[in-house]
């Protein structure tokens, strides 16, 4: 993996690099430790809070391994506790994203009352406005508040906190990958965002009998409106799956709209959405700092 934390309890993604790794750290213990009298570099891993080892740390960022491979500076799970930093867990480990790339789409479910599900619940239940902020920036689209009503009785319909594949860090976008087929009529473009923009755009360029405007209002188009025929304009997203590039894990899944016209079904666009999995669980983690900040002033 690419990142790293230093502190147990927090939201922190730490990119990996000597001289990021010097700076969290101060070179302190529990960080360097002596180990059969070799130093090595420990940290915990962002989403499951278990020991890494960061390989090859205090050389060249490029090296070929014995394989004759070229391989760049990485952490690494390390499957046992380390002494004053962090205790092994197993459980933790078989869910995490960057330990376990079937883990991140099994439909394997967890526990009801187990606490990962229930701190699930309640993000959806505190931050279902910075949910909503995720869909718009990432993917674009900027729901009605009934259809992101219909969203949430989907997710709690489907049990979704359940889900092994659902982490706190994906939360948004398992969130809308639940929410099944919904009419896009009820919902814009949000055209604040790059992402918002690029959707207005392809929808136009390949939709037959739709068109959104400027401010990212979807319509018929006006020959369809004034003969007074009924179109059928839905998404849904699919293919959630996990992807890696140089050794990284990413996730992803596809938006897919479609219009209907009659007894005509055309495709308007299937688009990869790319997870950004850094900004939910910041964005929640500065908003209870800020609350923090201003209960110690009343």
């Amino acid at each position: 993996m690419r990142v790293f934390k230093v502190r147990k309890g927090v939201v922190q993604y730490i990119k990996v690099s000597e001289n990021n790794f010097i700076e969290a750290t101060k070179r302190k213990a529990p960080f360097y430790q002596t180990v059969n009298g070799e130093k090595k570099h420990y940290a915990l891993c962002p989403a499951c809070e278990n020991p890494v080892i960061l390989i090859h740390l205090h050389v060249d960022d490029q090296f070929v391994d014995e394989n004759k491979r070229t391989v760049s500076m990485h952490a690494r799970h390390v499957k046992k506790s380390i002494p004053d930093l962090a205790d092994y867990d197993q459980e933790a480990y078989e869910q995490c994203r960057y330990a376990n790339p079937r883990s991140s789409t099994s439909k394997a479910q967890r526990g009801e009352g187990t606490a990962s599900a229930n701190e699930l619940l309640e993000l959806v239940k505190s931050y279902p406005d910075l949910i909503d902020t995720v869909i718009r920036k990432s993917i674009g689209l900027k729901a009605t508040e009934d259809l992101f009503v219909d969203m949430v009785t989907n997710f709690k319909e489907e049990k979704g906190h359940l889900y092994r594949y659902v982490t706190k860090e994906n939360l948004p976008y398992a969130f809308a990958y639940m929410s099944d087929s919904q009419n896009l009529f009820y919902a814009s473009f949000d055209t604040t965002y790059p992402s918002g923009r690029e959707l207005l755009e392809l929808f136009n360029e390949n939709s037959k009998w739709c068109r959104a405007y400027q401010y990212g209002r979807i319509d018929r188009q006006r020959e369809v409106k004034d003969k007074r025929q009924f179109v059928d304009l839905t998404f849904h997203f699919t293919d959630f799956d996990v992807f890696e590039v140089d050794d990284e894990k990413y996730q992803r899944f596809y938006l897919v709209i479609t219009e209907v016209l009659g007894d005509e079904t055309h495709e308007i666009l299937r688009k990869e959405i790319i997870f950004d999995e850094y900004y939910f669980m910041n964005a929640v983690n500065r908003r209870v700092n800020y609350q923090s900040l201003v209960r110690t002033l009343y």
